[in-house]
């Protein structure tokens, strides 16, 4: 220090100046939250609309028109895309709202695609269709493995009714379903889901995100209803008065 040179006095930390910065902490600190919320607001605005047909808290499956074409949407993301286009229960293809889902970024689909033999008499045949919300990749596992030899192949002389009763999705893209099999000529007189048709056979299916799928039980004694996730990545259901479990993988 120059002997003789008086440093510059300092100014006093007043109140004032103390809350001012102690503001501008904070702000710098909340900024990137309040930024994250307004873009969470933002997504959620673009995922709004047509009727709810699945709602997570990372968002949700509607359907607009006449169910005609059904949108997933995460909040995050807050872009829709579509997952299936229907015109009407008649059509080549249409999807069961009621059995479609949302589990974390993972929708999963119940799609019915109508067959036709060669008399023109109509049958059906259902597959899971499973997508990443985030990223767009897809894809469609057929539901129907020739589970029941009531069953005939696609086109065949007595065509399948095939009825998707229960769909599980695990939210990191592991899907399980229970299906009914019958026939067209046996399911006549029953009312669907043909729940009683004596030539009925129920079967349990497993998929992984790679669209891999494993038969899990194929059986006349499944209680469809009583498919569940019971743990991570496990799945169980009712064989009679059996409950058994499969790992999810």
């Amino acid at each position: 220090m120059t002997a003789g040179r008086e440093l510059p006095p300092t100014k006093p930390i007043t109140p004032r100046r103390a809350v001012g910065a102690a503001c501008c902490a904070l702000a710098a600190i909340a900024w990137p939250s309040l930024q994250a919320a307004a873009s969470a607001s933002a997504g959620r605005g673009r995922c709004r609309g047509g009727t709810t047909v699945a709602r997570t808290s990372t968002g949700r499956l509607f359907s607009t028109g006449e169910g005609e074409t059904l949108y997933g949407c995460l909040y995050a993301v807050g872009r829709r895309r579509v997952l299936a286009v229907s015109s009407g229960g008649m059509a080549p293809e249409f999807f069961e709202a009621g059995h479609s889902t949302l589990a974390g970024a993972f929708a999963a689909v119940d799609l019915v695609s109508t067959v036709l033999d060669g008399g023109g008499n109509g049958g059906s045949q259902s597959s899971v269709l499973i997508e990443q919300l985030r990223s767009g990749r897809r894809h469609t596992t057929a539901a129907w493995h020739g589970s029941s030899d009531a069953c005939k192949p696609l086109y065949g002389s007595d065509p399948c009714v095939e009825e998707l009763l229960a769909l599980v999705l695990e939210p990191t893209g592991q899907a399980a379903w229970v299906v009914l099999d019958t026939t067209i000529e046996s399911a006549l007189g029953s009312q669907p889901p043909f729940l009683s048709d004596p030539a009925a056979t129920f079967a349990v299916y497993a998929a992984s995100p790679s669209g891999a799928v494993r038969l899990l039980e194929s059986s006349r004694g499944i209680v469809p209803r009583s498919l569940r996730l019971t743990g991570a990545r496990t799945v169980s259901w009712l064989s009679g008065a059996t409950r058994r479990s499969a790992a999810l993988r």
